[in-house]
């Protein structure tokens, strides 16, 4: 019969023991400023790995010029009357001009696909965005807002 099976735990043999941490203490005493200087960078490499998707939020939202930026916006859900004034409403009231829109409704469900320019917004794109979502949540629709260069490297064959 096989030690370890998928459908049970495994069972440690061993409890931990606190003598066999404090024998290995006694081996690293003379090397404890070394050690205690890698445990030092090994923490601020990770704390350092977790502030990169910050960095290029920051980036992206503050350092890159702004000017003559579009942004995708798509709505999905169920069909019902207002969802098109809902929206545009909603952008403009971040200063968010639409420039273009395709809408079609198939089967009861409401599609939509806007070009706006976001280059006047009152907030970065990133902020935007989860406001327009928390919009499409309280709708009870899916309002989702993407940089139009992101949009398109995601969807280019």
């Amino acid at each position: 019969m096989a030690r370890n099976r998928y459908d049970m735990d495994e069972v440690l043999e061993d409890s931990f023991d606190l003598n066999q941490l404090k024998r290995l203490a006694h081996y690293i005493a003379p090397y404890k400023g070394k050690m205690a200087g890698i445990i030092f960078l090994m923490l601020s490499a990770s704390a350092l790995t977790m502030m990169i998707p910050i960095f290029f939020q920051r980036i992206m939202d503050y350092y890159i010029p702004e000017k003559n930026m579009k942004a995708i916006v798509t709505v999905v859900g169920k069909d019902r009357v207002g969802i098109i004034a809902s929206v545009c409403v909603d952008l403009a009231s971040f200063n968010v001009n639409v420039l273009d829109i395709s809408q079609t409704v198939m089967q009861g469900y409401f599609t939509m696909m806007m070009v706006t320019d976001v280059s006047e917004a009152s907030l970065p794109v990133s902020q935007l965005a989860v406001e327009m979502e928390n919009v499409g949540k309280e709708m009870g629709l899916s309002v989702r807002l993407q940089r139009e260069d992101i949009f398109e490297s995601m969807h280019r064959i």
